[in-house]
């Protein structure tokens, strides 16, 4: 099976894992994030058109040989090119979710990486390999676990390593303080800021594993995202990431064991708070909000749109939506699509 998003793929897997310059150097490749979107979404037909115009901004990827000293280079953007080349040569050897089990487990402390698109990008890449496995969908979950450990970031902190009982992820957001500091430059950059609070570490300590269910952390989570993209206009690309981190749980957690779940839901946590410090604000939705977007609106919406955060928003909006009604997350997309 080779379709129109394998072909998407083969196209973007000669380009870098990032791009941009100067203080925005870092900047991550979104192409096959927003095409498996797209895909899902039921816009195949639009990915071509998508790509014509966002590959203008992206550069060649960098050559690479497999790594042999790992720990060494976890966390090394400058090996970028060797991560590509050790996770594919290890895809092209061993089933694909025998590696997902064993790489995401020994990444999750640094899930913040290059501001969670390399936890997004496997994510999306694990979704598409469920519908078909191909060597072009292996190669992308390949680049995803490659610009996770190229770019990752541990923040302060210790989930779970001194648990309050009872203390849910809820309870743990609001221990967190709100910093007061400049929203300039790269995300993942920014939030280095909360390593300079000690209460931030001892909020995440404080947080007990035992409280977490899955459905109840993401819609936790991605409504203090949602309420941001609607309610914290300077703020909304930021918060776009905490709906589509929390919600690429649901996608990836069927192939975890419980325990590696709990970890990386810790340490997604983490990332949530960190971002609702530095981007968050207060926010109380008006009593008469805007009509809810009916949700074919929306998926027509993202299928007309060129914005990759905001198809990639509402792709999930919708997900959550046909679990539960989730008008808020709706609301936010259609928000950063308009």
């Amino acid at each position: 099976m080779h379709d129109t998003f394998d072909r998407a793929l083969d196209r973007l897997h000669g380009t870098d894992l990032e791009f941009g310059s100067g203080s925005l150097d870092g900047l991550s490749n979104h192409g096959p994030m927003a095409a498996e979107a797209l895909v899902t979404l039921g816009h195949a037909d639009r990915v071509d058109a998508f790509l014509d115009a966002y590959v203008e901004r992206l550069r060649a990827r960098p050559p690479g040989t497999p790594i042999t000293d790992r720990a060494a280079a976890l966390g090394d953007v400058t090996r970028a090119g060797d991560w590509i080349a050790t996770y594919e040569r290890e895809l092209a050897e061993r089933p694909w979710r025998d590696v997902l089990r064993e790489a995401v487990p020994a990444l999750s402390a640094g899930v913040l990486a290059s501001a969670l698109h390399g936890w997004l990008r496997v994510a999306h890449a694990v979704r598409s390999l469920e519908r078909a496995d191909t060597p072009s969908r292996r190669r992308e979950l390949a680049h995803g676990l490659a610009l996770w450990a190229a770019r990752y970031q541990e923040l302060p902190g210790d989930p779970g390593a001194r648990p309050a009982p009872g203390r849910d992820a809820a309870a743990v957001l609001a221990r967190v303080p709100r910093l007061d500091v400049p929203r300039r430059g790269l995300i993942f950059d920014r939030l280095k800021v909360v390593a300079t609070d000690p209460r931030f570490a001892a909020a995440i300590d404080s947080w007990d594993p035992s409280t977490f269910e899955l459905d109840g952390f993401v819609r936790g989570a991605a409504a203090i995202g949602a309420a941001g993209v609607i309610g914290v206009p300077g703020s909304r690309i930021a918060l776009v990431h905490v709906v589509t981190g929390a919600s690429a749980l649901r996608i990836v957690a069927p192939h975890l064991d419980d325990a590696a779940t709990r970890r990386l839901a810790g340490h997604l946590l983490q990332v949530v708070a960190s971002v609702d410090a530095v981007y968050g604000e207060p926010v109380a939705l008006d009593d008469a909000p805007a009509p809810e977007p009916e949700p074919e609106a929306l998926r027509a919406l993202a299928g007309r749109s060129r914005d990759d955060h905001g198809i990639k928003l509402a792709e999930a909006a919708l997900r959550e939506h046909a679990i539960a009604p989730a008008p808020t997350l709706l609301r936010a997309a259609a928000t950063l699509l308009r």
